[in-house]
């Protein structure tokens, strides 16, 4: 009984909010109605696409700000139940973990220009679909990538299986895309990188290439002071980075089960050749990568990353960064250009807390780079000087609380937001989603929210976060969140998508269960963030498939 209590009055939350909600400018947002249940309801296929927009990487761009700036069609004002909703489903095998990309106007198999969505899943195929075509539910192509892994998988992974965990990345000049496969040989796993043409899902030469770490340390379980990785008992989580013609990516835990090191890796985007390892702990353990499987992020010199909790020895003079903020400098191998790692280290180490949980965006206009915790805090730290260690004082530029509950979804930032300068969002699990303003200024963010809402995150697993906007338009900036409502009860259940308006996030303008019959989700993907491209919205799931949500025509006909 407390379950459904619970469930009801969240969902009449919601629709009173998408209800009595009214926009501030002249664009009001209609009235919550049922008027097209039941309905044929046709997706409008003559939008307006004025600007190109491709989606070749986690999170949009290298910053991994999770911003798309370049939406011309959804707004504040048509992004509503009447307006707005579910236009089709594709059918895949298997979890889907990785964000989808998308690729426009490329000549597919069939001799015909599409604007296409690929998708990965953790079964190991690979599909592009038709992006805008309802009638088209046949991919363009798919690809199966032989058998994933099936051993060794913990509650966490609901699907039983790990595949294609993380989110590929998209060479659009070289028409390829590169994506880490886990596959299954003879009883054990086997990590691949591959290079797949995207007009026809084939591999390119050298491709595949089979994965062995290893690196010198006398760190847990080294053979004649050597570490190796051992692919049965960690994953490849981090979406993939391609920066100056080189592939990087890390390793983090398999649920922090039995033994683990965090490893990354760089190879050669033209030959696939394995250029460079880093281990993060050699002479230790742990210090895994994971940040909620966001990519490495990369102003175009260094590459910046999140180290989660294991030992930490480098302020003693060692080569061990458990629970720190890494700004490596790659020259044909890893240096450690400069590092953070907080002042309460030991503490947070004995609550398995603190940083790993996400990943690092770097803040557009400034020198600034956020990442969240376990702790529930966000973390603001200079690119130009990380602060290093120091046991009597914290080296951080800030800490902002940003709720009670532990932060596990990466956070997002409006380039442009409400006062006309970044804005970051982030959502802790049982606490309310909250926006804060950074003053530029000063480089630092106003401590106080700027808006939060009224809908409170349940608990885990929880989605993901994105924002769209038309270039610095407040009135088209819409924060899309995936989570789980009854999340505390069913650990892996059905999920919701919701449309928040950026401004104000007590307005809320939409969401997938105003109109359950028409817009239902399914099953909530697991830190996954939708893909908002071309006034469409698509939302990966646990329900094999693909959801996508785009403005509706209403008035065809019904019969």
């Amino acid at each position: 009984m407390k379950q459904n209590i619970g469930y009801f009055c969240i969902v009449m939350t919601l629709v009173i909010l998408a209800a009595c909600s009214v926009s501030s400018s002249d664009n009001t947002i209609p009235q919550a109605t049922t008027t097209a249940t039941g309905a044929i309801v046709k997706p409008n296929l003559a939008q307006t696409q004025s600007v190109p927009v491709n989606v070749l990487t986690n999170r949009y761009n290298n910053s991994r700000s999770g911003e798309n700036l370049n939406e011309t069609v959804l707004n504040q004002a048509n992004v509503n139940i009447n307006q707005f909703g579910k236009l089709f489903a594709r059918k895949v095998e298997g979890d889907i973990y990785a964000q989808p990309l998308y690729v426009q106007g490329i000549e597919m198999p069939d001799q015909q220009k599409h604007n296409v969505v690929y998708i990965a899943t953790m079964r190991n195929m690979v599909y592009a679909f038709d992006a805008d075509d309802p009638a088209q539910s046949d991919p363009l192509w798919k690809h199966d990538l032989d058998k994933s892994f099936t051993e060794n998988v913990f509650f966490d992974i609901p699907g039983g299986e790990v595949g294609i965990l993380s989110t590929p990345v998209i060479d659009l000049t070289a028409q390829t895309m590169f994506l880490v496969t886990r596959n299954s040989e003879k009883g054990h796993s086997v990590y691949k990188l591959h290079a797949l043409d995207i007009k026809t899902g084939l591999e390119k030469s050298n491709s595949p290439v089979k994965m062995d770490l290893s690196v010198r340390g006398s760190g847990l379980d080294n053979v004649n002071g050597i570490v190796h990785l051992n692919s049965d008992n960690q994953l490849q989580r981090t979406g993939l980075l391609l920066l100056n013609g080189q592939i990087f990516f890390g390793f983090g835990s398999n649920n922090d089960q039995g033994d683990w090191f965090g490893w990354i890796v760089a190879y050669d985007a033209a030959t696939l050749k394995q250029l460079a390892i880093m281990n993060t702990s050699p002479n230790g353990y742990q210090g895994g990568i994971w940040m909620g499987g966001s990519g490495i992020a990369t102003d175009g010199e260094f590459l910046y990353l999140v180290v989660a909790n294991g030992v930490n020895t480098v302020a003693n003079g060692g080569k061990d960064y458990g629970m720190s903020i890494l700004k490596l400098k790659f020259d044909g191998k890893f240096k450690v250009a400069d590092y953070y790692m907080p002042n309460n280290y030991d503490q947070l180490t004995a609550d398995d807390s603190g940083l790993g949980s996400t990943g690092l965006i770097l803040l557009p206009n400034t020198t600034l780079m956020v990442a969240g915790g376990k702790d529930g805090n966000l973390y603001v730290v200079d690119q130009k000087k990380l602060g290093g260690y120091d046991r009597k004082a914290e080296t951080s530029l800030q800490i902002i609380s940003f709720g009670g509950g532990g932060m596990f979804v990466t956070p997002v930032v409006w380039d442009s937001g409400p006062n006309g300068k970044p804005t970051v969002y982030g959502w802790n699990i049982q606490d309310t989603l909250r926006a804060f303003n950074v003053n530029t200024q000063i480089q630092q963010l106003v401590a106080q929210p700027a808006s939060e809402s009224i809908l409170k995150s349940v608990g885990r697993p929880t989605g993901g976060l994105a924002i769209s906007a038309n270039g610095t338009d407040t009135s088209t900036g819409i924060l899309w969140v995936t989570y789980a409502p009854d999340a505390d009860q069913n650990a892996f259940g059905r999920g919701e998508l919701v449309a928040f308006d950026a401004t104000n996030l007590k307005r809320i303008l939409w969401y997938s269960d105003q109109n359950k019959e028409r817009d239902t989700l399914g099953v909530l993907s697991k830190f996954a963030s939708p893909t908002i491209a071309n006034g469409k919205v698509y939302v990966p799931t646990f329900s094999d498939e693909l959801v996508v949500y785009g403005l509706l025509n209403t008035s065809a006909s019904t019969n």
